[in-house]
């Protein structure tokens, strides 16, 4: 009996094993349209929550400049009202010890204290300028009322 080669020096060799055959259509099209879609998706998540935290980090930068800019002007005002009443005591004793003369003492303290004012309002934001110069004002009002008692006080004593 005659034998048929078979290859592999006589040895049987084994055959590849069979396997589904997926067509490489419409399935791996949709597969891959579906990965595209879910890897735009994910990527555009991360964009907007890092945009989202730009925009808290830039509210939060933004808020800590304003408080301290209020921070700035607050001291600016107790300052203002500081040296306003400096210049009252200062002119009020000088009524009082003669080296402001009492009729020229409310015009000294109008002169300075509009100097002064002045001088304060450049320090602050044009926002709250005018809220600020109207309590300066104010303080401003209230101490030459005091300059017009010192005076009227040094009156009494002259007469």
């Amino acid at each position: 009996m005659a034998r048929i080669p078979m290859g592999n020096f006589g040895n049987a060799v084994a055959r590849a094993p069979s396997a589904a055959r997926v067509g490489v259509g419409q399935d791996l099209q949709e597969a891959t349209q579906r990965l595209g879609n879910t890897m735009q998706g994910a990527v555009l998540d991360q964009v907007q929550a890092q945009t989202r935290l730009d925009a808290e980090e830039k509210h939060r930068q933004d808020a800590a400049a304003e408080a301290a800019a209020r921070g700035q002007e607050a001291l600016a005002l107790q300052n203002a009202g500081d040296q306003l009443a400096d210049l009252h005591d200062e002119v009020a004793g000088g009524i009082r010890d003669g080296t402001v003369p009492k009729d020229q003492a409310e015009k000294t303290w109008t002169d300075r204290a509009d100097k002064l004012l002045r001088e304060a309002g450049g320090k602050f934001r044009p926002e709250s300028r005018d809220l600020v110069a109207a309590k300066l004002q104010g303080v401003a009002a209230r101490l030459g009322n005091g300059v017009r008692k010192a005076r009227e006080q040094r009156d009494r004593q002259d007469v």
